[in-house]
């Protein structure tokens, strides 16, 4: 059985689940090549998002929250592994 679902989420639900997007659904997307930016397309077509390209611009554009996710962990992937 599933707990209840509220209609808008606390912003600790809104915490955990963007964590574990990150850690769980980003963490092994590179960022670096065609094969990484299918799996970001095809991980918001996934929730009804569909994208012509990949880049920061295109993202910007999205109104779906994984998009900023992208946004925000691209710097930080570049960074780890420089």
């Amino acid at each position: 059985m599933f707990p209840p679902f509220r209609d808008v989420p606390t912003p600790a639900e809104v915490a955990e689940a963007n964590d574990l997007i990150l850690r769980h659904v980003l963490g092994d997307f590179p960022f670096v090549d065609d094969a990484s930016r299918a799996d970001v397309k095809a991980a918001l077509a996934a929730v009804g998002v569909t994208l012509g390209a990949t880049d920061d611009d295109a993202l910007a554009a999205v109104a779906y929250p994984l998009a900023g996710l992208v946004r925000d962990y691209r710097p930080a992937a570049r960074l780890a592994t420089t």
